[in-house]
């Protein structure tokens, strides 16, 4: 999603949101409003749900892809990322790039976004943290549960 967020930003989706209020608002409200039903749904089912299998069959296909899309969902519904993104490159950036300057930005930026996502994905798959983490599911999905409504009660008033 973040990687969506840097290309789009790196075309133009990030000025328009910033001199488009209707369309900013537009996804500030659904951006808000998934963070709150995603909080809701967490705190409800907190410590709930069934351990994932790290070897998903052919017929785990659709409960497996379920986590990825709902990230992605709730990274391209955060009208913040573009915004930040496009802050970002409009302060360090010359205002006139090449093609090949661009491109590198981009696949900079994508580099950095993508190495962050994988050391987090090595550290969690490692057996210490998962049992950290199964020991402490309940209580931060709760914290989760509760940041992730404040972000979206915050997204929706400011």
């Amino acid at each position: 999603g973040q990687v969506v967020d840097v290309v789009s930003c790196g075309t133009g989706m990030g000025a328009l949101l910033l001199q488009s209020r209707p369309l900013f608002l537009a996804f500030k409200w659904v951006g808000a409003a998934y963070l709150v039903v995603l909080a809701v749904r967490l705190w409800r089912d907190a410590g709930s749900s069934p351990e994932p299998s790290l070897e998903a069959s052919r017929d785990d296909l659709g409960t497996t892809r379920r986590p990825f899309l709902r990230g992605l969902v709730i990274d391209l519904a955060n009208p913040k990322a573009a915004l930040f993104f496009t802050s970002l490159y409009a302060s360090l950036l010359p205002a006139h790039l090449d093609v090949g300057e661009g491109a590198a930005v981009l696949g900079a930026t994508a580099a950095i976004v993508y190495g962050w996502y994988f050391g987090l994905a090595v550290v969690l798959s490692r057996p210490p943290a998962q049992r950290v983490y199964r020991r402490a599911t309940r209580a931060a999905s709760r914290v989760a549960a509760g940041v992730m409504g404040a972000l979206g009660v915050r997204l929706a008033l400011t």
